[in-house]
C-alpha cells in the first residue's frame, strides 16, 4: 500500500446496543479506500468485538458486526 493514493474516506459509526449507548459517541473506524489495493481499516474493536484499536482489512471485521454498522462517507 506504500506509494498508493487514498480514494475515499469513511467512518464507521456503530448502532446503539442499549438506552446508554445513544448519547454517546459510537464512531468505531475509519475506512481508507486505496487504489488497487485492499480497504484499511483502523477500528476500535471490530475484529473481536473488545475495547482495542486494531488495524484491518476490510475481510478481518468479525462478520456478526457488519449489521451494526453504518458507512459515512468524508467528503
Amino acid at each position: 500500500m506504500i506509494g498508493r493514493r487514498v480514494t475515499d474516506i469513511s467512518i464507521l459509526v456503530r448502532d446503539a446496543q442499549n438506552a446508554l449507548w445513544e448519547s454517546c459517541p459510537r464512531e468505531v473506524g475509519v475506512l481508507l479506500a486505496i487504489e488497487d489495493a485492499p480497504d484499511l481499516l483502523l477500528s476500535h474493536g471490530l475484529h473481536d468485538d473488545s475495547d482495542d484499536f486494531s488495524v484491518l482489512l476490510r475481510e478481518d471485521v468479525r462478520s456478526t458486526l457488519w449489521p451494526q454498522l453504518r458507512e459515512m462517507r468524508v467528503e
